[in-house]
C-alpha cells in the first residue's frame, strides 16, 4: 500500500518532465530530493520551491558516476531514514543514422538512458527491500515501441529499459517493490533542443546526408506538444496508487503509436513513420 508524504528521489529534474514532476509531487507534500547536472538550473529550481514553501532539496548529480550516485543516496538515508520512490527520468536523444553512428556514441546513450537506470535502481533497492516498500518509476518513451530513422539509438536504449523494466518489476515484487514504465509521447521540453547529433550528421559524404537533410528541415520551427505537467500527474498516481499497473503511455500520440504497433503489420509501420518524419 502506498505511504502519503513519500521520501522521492528524481533524476533529470532540472528540466522538462523532471522538473514539473518535482514540483508536483513536492506540491503534494512528500519530501523531493531533485537531481540533476547544471547547477544554474538546480539553484532556479530550489529557489521556485523555496518561494512556494515546498519539501524539495536539490543535489548536483551525475547519474553516469558511480560515486556521485552513492554519494546522494546515503545522504538522503542519512537525512530522511528512508526513499521511497525514485523516478528514473534522466536521459537524452542522440540524433543520427544507426551506420554513422560511433562505439563511443552509442555506449555514451546507453550508458545514461540504461545503465543508468540500473546503478540508480541497484542503489535504492536494498533500501527499498529493508522497509517492504518502495516505487521506482523509470520514465521511457514511445519510441521505445516505434523508432524512427536517425533516432534509432535513442529508440533502442528505451526498448532495452522497457525489457529491464518488466524483469525487474517480476524479480522485486516479492519484496514489496513495483516497477512502473512511464512512456511519453511529444511534450513540450527541451528533448529536441538538447539532443546530441552524432559526428556524422553534418557530413556531405554520409550515404544518408540527403535523408539527414529532409528529416532536419522537418524539425525546424516552433515545438508543438503537451504539457508535460500531464506526465508529472502520471507519475504521482502511479507513486501514490495501491496497484499500479505495469506501463503507462501518456499522450495522445503516444497512446495512438502504443495502437499502432498492435493493429498495423510492420512494412505498413514503417512506411507510416517514414513519411511522418520525411525519410
Amino acid at each position: 500500500m502506498a505511504k502519503e508524504n513519500q521520501v522521492i528521489l528524481i533524476t533529470g529534474a532540472t528540466r522538462g518532465i523532471g522538473r514539473a514532476t518535482a514540483l508536483h509531487l513536492a506540491g503534494k507534500g512528500h519530501r523531493v530530493v531533485a537531481t540533476g547536472r547544471n547547477a544554474e538550473l538546480l539553484e532556479s529550481l530550489e529557489r521556485e520551491a523555496r518561494d512556494a514553501s515546498l519539501p524539495l532539496s536539490v543535489e548536483a548529480m551525475d547519474v553516469t558516476d558511480d560515486g556521485a550516485v552513492q554519494r546522494v543516496v546515503a545522504k538522503t538515508v542519512e537525512e530522511s531514514v528512508r526513499i521511497d520512490a525514485l523516478v528514473n527520468n534522466a536521459g537524452y536523444g542522440l540524433w543520427g543514422a544507426l551506420e554513422d553512428l560511433t562505439m563511443s556514441e552509442l555506449r555514451e546513450q546507453f550508458e545514461t538512458n540504461v545503465f543508468a537506470v540500473w546503478r540508480l535502481s541497484q542503489a535504492v533497492l536494498p533500501i527499498m527491500r529493508r522497509n517492504g516498500f518502495g516505487t521506482i518509476v523509470n520514465v521511457g518513451s514511445v519510441s521505445g515501441r516505434i523508432g524512427n530513422p536517425a533516432g534509432g539509438a535513442y529508440a533502442a536504449s528505451k526498448a532495452a529499459l522497457s525489457a529491464m523494466s518488466r524483469v525487474m518489476r517480476m524479480e522485486v515484487a516479492a519484496f514489496g517493490v513495483r516497477v512502473v514504465l512511464i512512456e511519453p509521447g511529444l511534450f513540450r521540453t527541451d528533448f529536441q533542443e538538447n539532443q546530441v547529433n552524432a559526428q556524422r550528421v553534418s557530413d556531405p559524404e554520409s550515404p544518408y546526408a540527403e535523408a539527414i537533410g529532409k528529416a532536419r528541415k522537418r524539425r525546424t520551427g516552433p515545438f508543438a506538444g503537451a504539457d508535460p505537467h500531464k506526465v508529472a500527474v502520471r507519475i504521482g498516481q502511479v507513486i501514490e496508487g495501491k496497484r499500479p499497473k505495469a506501463r503507462y503511455s501518456v499522450g495522445l500520440d503516444a497512446l495512438a503509436g502504443t495502437i499502432a504497433t498492435r493493429l498495423l503489420p510492420d512494412g505498413a509501420l514503417d512506411a507510416a513513420v517514414r513519411r511522418a518524419v520525411g525519410w
